[in-house]
């Protein structure tokens, strides 16, 4: 890929502020933006927990694609709620994409681990020789996550270090976030089955846990201390301040993308690297308050800064200060008042929510200005006229999402979006002509998820796309159009699945900054809805027009039939007529003959004459008993029922050249040039009698009415074949340069008993018995064109794979 390089960063979920996927995907953001890369986080569902979710809205991961991506780093959290080995098939996709994998090993890819072994023992040596905790509790990670075993492994090993065997009783299962059954340790605990700490695999759970115990009236850390692991950065402000082991997230990040960069130099890097972690002590394991004094000096300063009479923001700026570490500073105030606002502490209690976010807003700018990042916005206020919007969202129309995008993102801060969904969903279900909406089918990728080969459309774009010949329907595994991509400057895009529950119907690539994620969160469900209303919408016009249409067609075999039933009886009467005329004659015949034998008045010329009568009489007979014989066998050509019911795999090019290689002679007798015009093979799955006796009938057609005597051009029959539609449908044409056939009888040539040469013998059901085998034998369409160099076009087209049940 020309020019700057281009990173996807894949992660089970968003996550939260100060959740480790968060932190990871936003140290991605900040060292690509310094680095000069650009980067596409790729992510799955928010809700983990609904399976169904999960399998439709991870399909997004299939999309990766070498074209658009120079390297991938993974996160572990693909693995964790998708399998230990959930993220092999995934790696199958990615083709030749160099990739590293971080706080996970995958075979063959290089993997960047923290010291999980040396990060947990030193924590469980810290409890037990320092305060002498013995009597342990632990909380596991999910099942599936590599780390969390370490974690629980290293916790048995280093208590059995130290002669204490672990109790099997107080240890819990979670999954990162909660726990599972803390409730019960509480109980076990206020029972007498007491512990000293409970250690805890993640930041969250362990805070999870600390809400339970005093819920149950045990205090932390004066009953049971409780520690946990990452190292969230709201540890510090958290009550008690908790002690934690702390990982190196941007050290992580930037040792996986540093080894891309080696792998795109030719190099090959090391299969694992491991990186230290960093114990944190804090007040939650009984460390002396004396350590996280600072912490709660400034909880103490916003205190007193929020009761001055002056606005809370200008004493909040005051708190700042000139001082160079004036942007940490910024983040540690802003950590404090929004651990104090999720507590209703009281001292913030006469701050509205408006106040605190023209707070969070100038301390984010400060960040920004102080770390020379002026690009990076301060997070938006979801309440901002967000809410509005999003309202005005949820009953638009796709139609209008072009708009109201256009309007309302940049005002947000998103300058750079693209929206893309189904072709299908993109245009109107009535411009693609009625017959393709008969099928109520659901495309499979709206129930799986898209493939590579999908198609998408993008309806709206900023930079704008407008008249821009690369704009239109592109594959899916481009994210986007080249030329959208093309207008970009350095950029940090979310691709999101705009997917419901169960349902795709496009993706969202939108501008990412870090605290901007829970409203575009919400955005991706807002375009969820509208695309999910326009397909119920487009499904209910498609099931009124196949409900219309049946009972059209019923109204129309009715009719059908009616024609037939006068039609064949008009042309049998008269054959049958005659044929009762002259058994009548010859009877009398008989009578005058029996009569003169009887009175001896019989004469060998009475005999000849009887003779002479009979043989006339009997050549009328057997002529008009013929021609009725002929009607019936035609008349049952109208049903298909004669055909056997059976689909075969065949070349179609080679099956219509064995139909016309049995007219070669007549043909041939007639100077009438022939050819086939297709490329071999042609495989398709079709009734194949069904096929043969309608390019039959209509090269009888074409030899009964398309070349007169005396034509003055050289007379040329053409059949050709092609795949259309993706190998979808199959069409066919039989072409002629005769005499064509007049606009106003062209409509009714698939009329049964329309001919225009009924004096010749023709009775005119062929082309009725043509259409009726083309919709029933086939489920296609035949349609009667002009053709542009003088002549006759019969096309047809039906689907090239019918299944059996069609």
């Amino acid at each position: 890929m020309a020019g700057r390089k281009r990173i996807g960063f894949l992660v089970n979920h968003l996550g939260w502020e100060g959740h480790y996927t968060n932190r990871l995907w936003r140290s991605a953001v900040e060292i690509c933006r310094r680095r000069g890369f650009d980067l596409l986080v790729f992510t799955g569902p928010q809700d983990v927990g609904d399976y169904l979710s999960f399998r439709v809205q991870s399909a997004v991961f299939r999309l990766i694609d070498e074209r658009r991506l120079d390297g991938l780093v993974l996160n572990a959290g693909l693995c964790q709620f998708n399998g230990s080995e959930a993220s092999s098939p995934y790696l199958q996709d990615f083709g030749g994409i160099p990739t590293v994998s971080i706080a996970a090993t995958l075979a063959g890819v290089p993997s960047v681990l923290v010291d999980n072994v040396s990060g947990m023992r030193e924590l469980v040596e810290h409890l037990i020789v320092d305060h002498g905790y013995r009597r342990q509790a632990f909380v596991c990670g999910p099942a599936s996550a590599e780390d969390g075993l370490i974690r629980y492994n290293t916790w048995q090993q280093t208590l059995r270090a130290h002669g204490i065997e672990p109790d099997p009783d107080l240890v819990l299962q979670g999954d990162f976030i909660v726990v599972d059954g803390a409730e019960r340790l509480a109980e076990a605990w206020r029972a007498g089955h007491r512990f000293d700490v409970v250690v805890v695999a993640s930041d969250l759970m362990a805070r999870h846990m600390i809400a339970v115990l005093r819920e149950a009236g045990i205090r932390v850390p004066e009953d049971v201390a409780v520690v946990g692991f990452d190292d969230d950065p709201h540890n510090r402000y958290s009550d008690p301040p908790l002690t934690s082991v702390a990982q190196p997230i941007d050290a992580q990040v930037e040792t996986a993308i540093d080894q891309l960069v080696s792998m795109w130099a030719g190099m090959t890097p090391a299969p694992v690297t491991t990186l230290p972690c960093t114990l944190q002590k804090r007040a939650s394991c009984g460390c002396d308050r004396a350590r996280w004094t600072v912490a709660a000096e400034l909880r103490q300063q916003v205190i007193e800064a929020a009761g001055r009479g002056t606005p809370f923001v200008a004493a909040v700026r005051g708190m700042l200060g000139a001082e160079e570490n004036a942007a940490d500073r910024a983040f540690d105030i802003w950590s404090v008042i929004d651990s104090m606002a999720a507590e209703k502490h009281h001292a913030l209690a006469h701050l509205t929510h408006g106040d605190l976010q023209v707070v969070r807003r100038e301390l984010f700018s400060r960040v920004a200005r102080e770390a020379h990042l002026q690009h990076v916005r301060a997070p938006t206020d979801p309440r901002s006229g967000w809410d509005a919007a999003l309202d005005a969202l949820r009953v638009a129309s796709l139609s209008s999402l072009p708009d109201f995008m256009a309007q309302g993102l940049p005002r947000l801060g998103i300058e750079k979006y693209c929206l893309s969904v189904m072709p299908t969903l993109a245009s109107s279900p009535l411009e693609n002509g009625a017959e393709r909406l008969t099928p109520l089918d659901v495309p499979a990728e709206l129930e799986t998820g898209p493939t590579g080969q999908t198609r998408f459309a993008a309806v709206a774009t900023y930079p704008a796309l407008n008249g821009h010949p690369d704009a239109g329907v592109f594959n899916a595994s481009l994210i986007a159009p080249d030329a959208w991509f093309d207008r970009l400057d350095e950029s940090a895009l979310l691709v999101l699945p705009v997917a419901s529950r169960s349902t795709w119907h496009g993706l969202l690539v939108v501008e990412l900054h870090p605290g901007s994620e829970a409203m575009l969160v919400q955005l991706q469900a807002a375009l969820a809805l509208v695309c999910d209303r326009e397909y119920d919408i487009a499904r209910a016009i498609r099931k009124n027009l196949a409900d219309w249409n049946r009972s059209f067609v019923l109204a129309e075999k009715t009719r059908t039939i009616g024609t037939l039933v006068r039609g064949v009886a008009h042309e049998i009467n008269t054959p049958l007529g005659v044929s009762v005329t002259v058994a009548s004659v010859v009877r009398s015949e008989l009578d005058a003959l029996e009569a003169k034998y009887h009175s001896n008045r019989l004469s060998r010329t009475h005999v000849l004459d009887f003779f002479a009568a009979c043989r006339e009489g009997l050549g009328q007979l057997e002529r008009n008993l013929c021609r009725v014989a002929k009607l019936v066998e035609t008349f049952k050509k109208v049903s298909i029922t004669q055909f056997a019911d059976q689909l075969v795999d065949c070349d179609l090019v080679d099956e219509l050249a064995a139909v016309l290689q049995g007219f070669r002679a007549e043909l041939g007798a007639r100077f009438i040039k022939s050819a086939i015009d297709a490329v071999r093979p042609m495989w398709i799955r079709a009734q194949l009698p069904v096929i043969h006796e309608i390019v039959t009938d209509l090269i009888q057609n074409a030899l009964d009415h398309a070349f007169p005597p005396g034509m003055q051009t050289e007379p040329r029959l053409v059949i050709s074949a092609q795949l259309i539609d993706n190998n979808a449908t199959a069409q066919i044409r039989v072409a002629d340069n005769g005499t064509g056939i007049a606009d106003e009888l062209r409509g009714k040539v698939f009329d049964p008993f329309f001919t225009t040469q009924r004096m010749s013998g023709n009775v005119g059901l062929g082309l009725a018995i043509v259409n009726n085998l083309v919709a029933d034998g086939l489920g296609g369409l035949v349609e009667c064109q002009p053709n542009p160099g003088g002549g006759t076009v019969f096309e047809i087209r039906f689907p090239a794979n019918r299944c059996a049940n069609c």
